[in-house]
Formats: structure tokens, C-alpha cells, sequence
């Protein structure tokens, strides 16, 4: 029988961790005497210890090493065990080298002397959400405000209550500057359906993955952040999945100084995934 202090020193294991391992119930030791205290383990137990070690180094949790000793009594199993192991550490190189790309990707940007925006695009996924809706044609994006009137007066004459949210949405599905014609769609989010008629409309927006960009002041950023952001979508494997949308945290609605407008910009998104052809 051996003392923890002389088991710690020949299997590399600290003191403290044969505790935990004892605690987390992966190495139990052999005996403990209950007038001191004492622990002791079995010089059988060090090939446990080296085993628990060795795993550890191959990137196992302490959950999965425990794991592999109570459950896996064959090398087939053993054998899928540590081939599923390799795929998830493919995968997570994988994502290693995509933030690595990222991260030199902002880099470059800096070195060009660029306002670099790379920092600044989230991917994220959007709940869904019931509008109530307007379309119309304006001709200049200020007249946007004039469908917003149109929307609550319309929601108040058909008894549609707003939900108590500090954000709306706006999408733009044509635009042509020649002939001054823009087709655009502001939305209120609502608690729940309404029957309502007229030029309004009420429907539930689907859940989606958006790039989205949030940025603070006045809206002739947009342009440069368009540029950009439809840029990163096609260098980082995506593809657009739905018509891009506004949201207007605070717009001139809530907001009277242009600087301190705050706006997100959002594309739906989906992944590429590329097909590999075998020769």
C-alpha cells in the first residue's frame, strides 16, 4: 500500500487532484484509515493513474476518461470511442482555423489603414416574431417615415395593440434609383395575431440566422456597411437565405439626434457547404 504523498510522486498526480478524482469518482483510493484520515492506494491502481493521465493528454475530459473505464469493455468499442474523439478534434481544428483567418483578416484590414468591420459582424439566430405590416412605394428613403404614421394610425383605428418592445423593422424589396421608385415594408412587432384589413397586413415572421451589423449614428453608413457585409458573407461559406431587413433600435421615431440613431442591419444567412468530388 502506498500514502497519497508517495503515490502522487509516482504517478506525476498532485495531491490535490487524486482529491478531485476521488471526489468526481474516477480513482477511489484503496483504503482510508478512519482513525487519521489517511489515504492509500494500491500499486495496482498506478496503472489507473497512468491510463487517467495518458487520456488527459489526448484531450479527454475527466467525464469522458471516466466514461471509457466504467463502460467500454472491448477495443471495438474502444476503437469507435476514440475515432468519434478524432472527428470532434477535426472539428474543432477546423473552427480554430477559421478564427485564425478572421483574426488575420482584421489584421490586414488595420495594416491597410481600413475601417475594418470584421469586429463588428454577429451571426445570430432571430426568434420568430408576429408583425403587423405596411408596403408601399415612396421615392425618397425620408418619406419612410411616412408609412410609419400610416402604420399606427392604421393600428389604432383597428384596435392593434404594439407589443411594448423598443424596435422596429424595415425591408427594402426594390430599389431603383433611376426612376426614384422604393419598394419598401415597415413592420411593428405584436403580442399576438390580429384580423385586420385594409393596407395593413399581420403574420408571424419565421425564426432565421442573420449577419448582422449594429451600428451608432447616422444612416449614410449603411452603404459602406452593405459593401462589406455582403463581401463577408461570401468569404466566410455563406449564402444569402432571405431578403435583408433593418432594425431600428433608435430612429427618429424615439430619437431626435441623428447621432445617437441606433441601427442594425441583418441578412439572412445559411451556410455553403462546398461537395468534395472524389477522381
Amino acid at each position: 500500500m502506498l500514502k497519497i504523498g508517495e503515490f502522487s510522486k509516482l504517478t506525476g498526480v498532485s495531491i490535490h487532484m487524486l482529491r478531485h478524482y476521488d471526489k468526481v469518482g474516477l480513482i477511489h483510493p484503496s483504503y482510508v484509515d478512519e482513525t487519521t484520515g489517511y489515504r492509500y492506494y494500491d500499486e495496482s491502481q498506478i496503472i489507473k493513474a497512468n491510463q487517467i493521465q495518458v487520456l488527459k493528454g489526448l484531450g479527454f475530459g475527466l467525464q469522458e476518461i471516466k466514461e471509457i473505464q466504467k463502460d467500454i469493455h472491448s477495443d471495438d468499442e474502444l476503437r469507435t470511442f476514440l475515432e468519434e474523439k478524432i472527428e470532434e478534434k477535426i472539428e474543432e481544428r477546423n473552427v480554430i482555423n477559421k478564427q485564425i483567418k478572421q483574426i488575420r483578416k482584421v489584421i490586414d484590414e488595420l495594416e491597410e489603414d481600413k475601417v475594418t468591420l470584421a469586429l463588428e459582424v454577429n451571426v445570430k439566430v432571430l426568434p420568430k416574431r408576429t408583425v403587423v405590416s405596411l408596403r408601399d412605394i415612396i421615392h425618397k428613403f425620408p418619406e419612410e417615415g411616412r408609412l410609419w404614421g400610416r402604420l399606427v394610425e392604421e393600428c389604432k383605428e383597428q384596435g392593434v395593440r404594439l407589443a411594448e418592445v423598443p424596435y422596429t423593422f424595415a425591408i427594402t424589396h426594390h430599389l431603383d434609383f433611376k426612376h426614384s421608385i422604393i419598394d419598401v415594408e415597415v413592420q411593428y412587432v405584436i403580442d399576438k395575431p390580429y384580423k385586420v384589413t385594409g393596407d395593413i397586413k399581420c403574420f408571424q415572421v419565421p425564426q432565421c440566422q442573420v449577419a448582422a451589423i449594429a451600428f451608432k449614428g447616422e444612416y449614410t453608413q449603411i452603404e459602406e456597411i452593405n459593401v462589406y457585409i455582403e463581401k463577408w458573407i461570401k468569404e466566410n461559406d455563406y449564402k444569402m437565405a432571405g431578403i435583408p431587413f433593418t432594425t431600428y433600435y433608435r430612429s427618429p421615431g424615439n430619437e431626435q439626434d441623428p447621432n445617437q440613431f441606433v441601427t442594425e442591419l441583418c441578412f439572412p444567412i445559411k451556410k455553403c457547404y462546398k461537395v468534395w468530388k472524389s477522381n
